[in-house]
């Protein structure tokens, strides 16, 4: 005899075995936290020994650069104590239960209802909120819908790590909370024990590779690199940090001067031409060493040479006997430092042979600053003294 199988059969098959399954997780569930709450009873915690596992954990310096969030809103910013700070917080406070959970999602509609909690299993204190997350991200252009499921995935993630936060950080007690930020900032300022000259260096070099110039840096702080201080520092490290984890823009936080503005191609070409110019110099001294004696050899031929900048001839016959002052070495960050530097190089020539040398070793920063107007005093220097030094040589003659 054969069975036959209905649609209704099996949809009632199902149902039953959904319905069993539901209620085993249900009774393991209540299990789950009754255990939890009995053993919070049996162990309560030891306040010194949180305080004391929370002052170990805020003096690391990995938590301490990850320890704050900031983000713009309507035209201010707002920043505060992080998820990974919370979260840290929850474990040396122990007794803690907190989490995640979606509840539903509707891809029809774009949306996904979750919950974020935290409960105090010794003192019975519950935070908990019910959301609705938007399957879309705001972009300058409007809101971007969402449809691959990592991204969908990854924007719950990131909406419910913003609302734990704020449970954990609930039931937690307010001194304990301000005890961790004042020590996380007081490792932040420390630095780790690396001096404030190399970390300023770092902090440079870390926002040169996101695309933003120590003018801009100096502009958000509101001095120059050289004036920072500790704090300094630390408030430009979670901004950084903010940056990378996509809470705020660089744009937002460090506005753009049209005028002088500085990307970060051209901060590498920058340090590439610095690099240049120390080699030039390296060669201009060595040639003006050679000199001397290559004038007294070349009788016949046409030694003249051109000016790097003018192409005008520089005359070879003037002895070179005189030292030819160090040159300044380009650094994109001191570019008003240098032009100073190079002038007063300049005007310690005291031959043109030195004063050939001198620019054949500026040149090439002179033409990487060629639109600087301040080049063009630089220029004229170099050839007020070139006047002064012919006329020495003719009254000499």
């Amino acid at each position: 005899m054969n069975n036959v199988v209905t649609s209704t059969d099996m949809q009632r098959q199902a149902q039953s075995g959904a319905s069993q399954a539901t209620r085993i997780e249900q009774s393991r569930a209540i299990a789950e936290v009754q255990g939890a709450i009995v053993v919070a009873q049996q162990r309560p915690r030891d306040i010194t020994k949180a305080i004391a596992s929370m002052t170990d954990s805020c003096r690391i310096q990995s938590l301490a650069e990850k320890a704050f969030f900031r983000f713009n809103r309507g035209g201010g910013t707002v920043s505060g104590p992080s998820i990974h700070l919370a979260r840290e917080l929850a474990r040396c406070w122990g007794n803690i239960d907190y989490g995640i959970k979606e509840l539903s999602r509707d891809d029809l509609a774009g949306v996904s209802e979750m919950q974020a909690f935290a409960w105090d299993l010794e003192t019975n204190n519950r935070a908990e909120t019910t959301f609705i997350v938007p399957h879309g991200r705001d972009t300058r252009q409007g809101v971007k819908k969402l449809t691959d499921l990592r991204d969908i995935y990854e924007n719950n993630a990131n909406a419910g790590a913003r609302r734990l936060r704020e449970m954990i950080l609930g039931i937690l007690p307010p001194w304990f909370v301000d005890d961790a930020k004042d020590l996380c900032t007081k490792t932040l300022t420390d630095g780790g024990g690396i001096p404030l000259p190399k970390r300023i260096a770092g902090a440079v070099e870390r926002y040169a590779e996101l695309g933003v110039d120590a003018k801009r840096l100096g502009a958000k702080v509101g001095r120059p690199s050289g004036e920072w201080n500790a704090h300094d520092i630390a408030q430009l490290q979670v901004i950084y940090r903010s940056i990378q984890n996509g809470e705020v823009q660089i744009d937002d936080e460090f506005p753009v001067d049209e005028e002088n503005h500085v990307t970060g191609a051209d901060l590498k070409s920058q340090a590439n031409t610095g690099k240049k110019i120390e080699q030039k110099r390296d060669q201009a001294k060595s040639k003006a060493k050679k000199e001397p004696e290559q004038d007294q050899a070349e009788d016949t031929e046409d030694t003249a040479e051109h000016d790097p900048e003018t192409g005008e001839v520089i005359n070879d016959d003037e002895p070179a006997d005189d030292t030819v002052p160090e040159i300044p070495v380009y650094d994109p960050e001191q570019t008003g430092a240098w032009l100073i530097d190079a002038q007063n190089a300049i005007k310690a020539c005291n031959s043109l042979g030195a004063l050939k040398a001198v620019w054949t070793g500026l040149a090439p920063t002179v033409k990487e600053l060629g639109e600087d107007s301040r080049v063009k005093g630089l220029i004229k220097a170099k050839e007020d003294r070139k006047a002064e030094l012919s006329k020495d040589a003719g009254n000499a003659s």
